[in-house]
């Protein structure tokens, strides 16, 4: 079992660091912009204003009248000075022309009297102008006053309104971050939860991934130790086979080469060589015996006349001319019992070499195809070096 493409593609997809998309992006953007960009607040002129008439109230004082800066006093006080003027001239010419137009001492008398009287009016009239110029006063205060105070509800509207529009702006701002703040964290957890998912899913399938192939490993291993139990087994088998094959005929090959080396002993009674030799060879030919055996049985078994010796006349035969004669293969043709130096050679059973692998090696025609068997022998670990160097010396190969 393996990964899906689909959860592969999706471990892959979500294996790397969370980012926001373009739309995301843009939201982001536009609420940093407008939070960056509020708006300038009205300009508030009544600031101003409201000093002005705060000043011009403050610094009014207590009210206080001088008929000499009444204008209008002074208009009026003038009007009937003029006015007095003329009624005394024409007070003054009545007078005279009482006299005949001869001046007297009655008219300037007469013309003061009348002046005193337009004064008097005058000086009367002073308590109205006075009231008047206070009423205007009063009037005056409280048109500053009621400015101050228009002033002050101008500046109050304003600064309500400039708040007003700054909630606003700041209600809009606020929430476009808001909104991009929350879905960007939604964004994230969703991420979030995705990758958590998919890198679950991805190590579940490559744990079972793991434990299938261990399995399926184990499974191999099993069926190839049995198979390799069953190859041993039968190698073995075959083996023993071929084994029990070879020592069977070499226990029958040691029983036919003692019937050839009988048949080869009557031949050289017979001082029949020929013979002898033709009969080895049928016997090769027929399996019963080796070349090396028929060759070794020959070279034992064929007759060679007697030599005179030093003129006494006697004969003497040549191998075992009297009785049979018996022939060994475990044995070397020119092996003595002792060496130079008097120790004995350990024997074929001491050594622990069997006939069968004497025979197999002795199969070889060659002294090089004997020397290459032994080598083998000893490559397999079939013989050890002791037996190797026994083997050499008894095919006089050392």
């Amino acid at each position: 079992m393996a990964i899906s493409n689909n959860t592969r593609n999706k471990y892959e997809q979500y294996n790397t660091p969370y980012a926001e998309t373009e739309e995301q992006k843009r939201q982001r953007e536009a609420a940093q912009q407008l939070a960056y960009s509020q708006p300038n607040n009205a300009p508030n002129n009544y600031a101003q204003q409201m000093q002005e008439m705060y000043n011009r109230v403050a610094n009014k004082g207590a009210f206080s009248y001088d008929k000499a800066n009444d204008k209008a006093y002074q208009q009026w006080a003038e009007l009937y000075r003029q006015l007095g003027g003329l009624s005394t001239a024409a007070t003054q010419q009545a007078a005279n022309n009482l006299t005949g137009g001869y001046g007297s001492t009655y008219a300037p008398q007469v013309a003061a009297q009348t002046d005193n009287v337009y004064q008097a009016n005058v000086d009367a009239a002073l308590p109205a102008f006075y009231q008047q110029a206070q009423e205007e006063w009063t009037a005056q205060k409280q048109n500053d006053l009621a400015a101050y105070q228009a002033a002050i509800e101008g500046y109050k509207n304003i600064e309500n309104s400039n708040a007003n529009h700054n909630n606003a702006w700041a209600d809009i701002a606020g929430a476009a971050a808001g909104r991009s703040n929350q879905e960007n964290a939604n964004a994230i957890n969703q991420y979030t939860d995705n990758r958590d998912f998919w890198l679950d899913q991805y190590w579940k399938e490559q744990n079972a991934a793991n434990e299938a192939a261990e399995t399926n490993s184990e499974r191999y291993w099993n069926d190839n130790s049995l198979k390799e139990n069953s190859r041993q087994f039968k190698a073995q088998l075959k083996e023993d086979t071929k084994q029990n094959k070879r020592d069977e005929y070499w226990s029958m090959n040691e029983v036919n080469v003692s019937i050839a080396a009988d048949k080869a002993d009557s031949y050289r009674e017979k001082k029949d060589n020929k013979g002898m030799k033709a009969y080895l060879q049928a016997q090769v030919k027929k399996g019963n015996i080796t070349q090396y055996q028929a060759d070794a049985i020959y070279k034992q078994y064929k007759y060679t006349p007697p030599k005179s010796s030093g003129g006494s006349g006697g004969r003497r035969s040549s191998g075992s001319s009297s009785g049979k004669s018996s022939y060994s293969y475990t044995a070397k043709g020119n092996s003595n019992s002792s060496n130079d130096s008097g120790n004995k050679e350990k024997t074929q059973d001491d050594i622990g070499i069997s006939n069968g692998m004497l025979q197999d090696i002795g199969m070889n025609r060659t002294n090089e195809g004997r020397t290459n068997a032994i080598e083998r022998l000893l490559k397999k670990k079939t013989i050890n070096e002791e037996q190797a160097k026994w083997l050499l010396n008894h095919f006089d190969l050392a």
